[in-house]
């Protein structure tokens, strides 16, 4: 038996309490935004991503310019040592 009451004033409807469907309904609303909101993140990160790959490309383009302003440095060195020398 259900511990529900029986009268018409406090029926299931009365008290508030959601139908098998409604409550199917209701998660299903409950999926969908967590679905929204997961979409929306990988939106986000992508562009996080897309931009650390730019910031890297920038950094590495400084490194290399360094090392060969180094080995121009050692170049110019290694021509006054010379000079230095003779």
């Amino acid at each position: 038996m259900s511990n529900l009451p029986t009268s018409t004033a406090d029926s299931p409807f009365d008290l508030g309490i959601p139908t098998e469907l409604e409550s199917y309904q209701h998660q299903c609303l409950m999926l969908l935004d967590e679905l929204h909101e997961a979409w929306a993140d990988i939106r986000r990160l992508k562009g996080d991503t897309r931009t650390l790959v730019a910031m890297n490309d920038a950094l590495m383009a400084e490194v290399i310019a360094l090392k060969r302003a180094v080995i121009q440095l050692a170049l110019i060195e290694a021509k006054h040592a010379e000079t230095r020398t003779i």
